[in-house]
């Protein structure tokens, strides 16, 4: 990439524009605007009235003012390249805008990824501590019951030794 076009993607885009890139951008935000179609009706709407009165008492531009013909086809061949130059400019800092976006989207994805794995370890380490518990607290349950079985004995015992 010439140094005309450096793009930083980092902290958004470094813009080093040459004198002519410049140019475009400024014809190209010039010809867009109300102001440049208003001034530019107004002057059309001017040479035909100018060139109306001159017609009847001179010839300078007759009626199909084929001289502002010459001056609009002018006009527009210069103006249409110097605005495509500025449309290609923009696409190319939208390209690398996508291309960064893309890269930040990448860059999420992974990050998900490893936080779902992470998710899923701890939701392991939960059942099994859950499991864990449930088993010691089985355990506990089944001391208690055999504590009891053994009073019981013990009671019916004494009950058959007192007959």
């Amino acid at each position: 990439m010439s140094n005309k076009k450096k793009f930083i993607i980092k902290n958004g885009f470094s813009k080093n524009y040459s004198l002519g890139q410049k140019a475009a951008d400024l014809v190209s935000r010039w010809a867009g605007s109300w102001k440049f179609i208003t001034l530019f009706f107004l002057f059309i709407l001017f040479w035909a009235i100018l060139n109306t009165y001159l017609i009847i008492f001179g010839i300078w531009d007759v009626y199909p003012f084929i001289l502002l013909n010459l001056v609009l086809s002018c006009l527009a061949a210069i103006q249409a390249p110097i605005i495509l130059m500025s449309q290609n400019r923009q696409s190319e800092i939208d390209r690398q805008k996508a291309n960064y976006d893309y890269l930040i989207n990448r860059r999420s994805e992974k990050e998900i990824k490893l936080l779902r794995l992470d998710v899923l370890e701890i939701k392991q380490v939960i059942l099994k501590q859950s499991t864990k518990t449930q088993t010691d607290s089985i355990r506990k349950d089944l001391q208690k019951i055999k504590v009891e079985l053994e009073r019981i004995d013990y009671s019916k015992n004494n009950l058959d030794n007192l007959k």
